[in-house]
């Protein structure tokens, strides 16, 4: 039987096995257990930085910055280049992207 959302619950995206919604720190325990089981150094990386990674690739791979931005809920641009767009900076000194995402 498939596991659905109680009714009258949030649009969450994560939901527990009782149908009611993940909270921010069961979600950073998910994202940390598996990164750490893919190999990736946790002591260096967290949950938030599949953000920037993810923000990232997008606009490596030709996503239009307005989407990578309305899909991350940014409201400036600034925000976006300075701490989430890390196709050039960060990426050479060993940023997330560049260690866990294989660009094709």
């Amino acid at each position: 039987m498939p596991i659905r959302r109680k009714k009258h619950q949030s649009d969450s995206v994560f939901i527990n096995n009782d149908g009611t919604p993940l909270q921010v720190n069961q979600i950073n325990e998910v994202v940390l257990s598996t990164l750490s089981n893919s190999g990736i150094d946790t002591t260096k990386f967290k949950s938030h930085s599949t953000r920037s990674a993810m923000a990232s690739l997008q606009l490596s791979n030709n996503v239009p910055f307005h989407v990578v931005k309305k899909m991350g809920r940014w409201k400036s641009n600034d925000t976006v280049d300075t701490f989430y767009d890390q196709r050039i900076t960060g990426e050479k000194s060993g940023g997330f992207l560049n260690n866990v995402v294989q660009l094709s």
